[in-house]
């Protein structure tokens, strides 16, 4: 009887390590990040509560295999908070990190062109942000405040320049596909003040 006891004990302090020892992993690297959830199902609902318990992991790829850059965000799923992260140019050098939520994020297009740079603070995008197509073009510049709302706008879509007044940030992590998610909500509302140059 009293070895019994003894193997109880041994395997409960056996299962109490290694839970713990799991629990500090997770925290530590997060789990990976699936592109939907689905919040209807009880398996969507414990891969939701993971994520927000343990952080999400994201990594990106260049078409040559290459790695783009790897992410780990904490919080809801929809709008994590960057922890950290390391982008690389397609030729497999690190460009840019964010640490402890600080810092920028470079991403490039597969010909080596910037795709996108992104300031980070405590997590959250802030300062400058801009967005470029392949072949160079600035398509898209906005500063952001502390708090990840849009301060000032530019988009050049087609040849038409827009210059935007305030608009609220919807995202702010680097998402599937090396882009860096920090779209605006309100894009097909008309812009505060228009301004068109050819």
């Amino acid at each position: 009887m009293r070895s019994i006891r003894i193997k109880l004990r041994t395997w409960a302090i056996a299962t109490a390590v290694l839970v713990v020892g799991a629990f500090v992993v997770l925290r530590r690297v997060g789990i990976p990040k699936p592109e939907v959830i689905e919040m209807a199902t009880i398996q969507g609902r414990l891969v939701d509560l993971g994520g927000r318990t343990f952080g999400w992991r994201e990594s990106s790829f260049y078409s040559n295999g290459k790695i783009k850059g790897r992410v780990f965000c904490r919080g809801e799923y929809i709008r994590p908070r960057l922890v950290s992260g390391k982008f690389y140019d397609p030729d497999g050098n690190l460009r840019s990190r964010v640490v402890d939520g600080n810092g920028f994020a470079i991403i490039f297009h597969d010909n080596g062109n910037p795709l996108a740079l992104a300031g980070y603070l405590k997590g959250v995008m802030c300062g400058p942000y801009f967005v470029w197509n392949s072949e160079g073009q600035l398509l898209r510049a906005e500063y952001l405040d502390r708090t990840g709302r849009v301060i000032r706008s530019y988009t050049n879509i087609k040849g038409a320049v827009q210059i935007l007044g305030d608009r609220q940030a919807v995202g702010n992590s680097a998402g599937a596909g090396g882009q860096v998610a920090g779209q605006v909500s309100g894009d097909d509302l008309p812009p505060t003040n228009p301004q068109h140059t050819d």
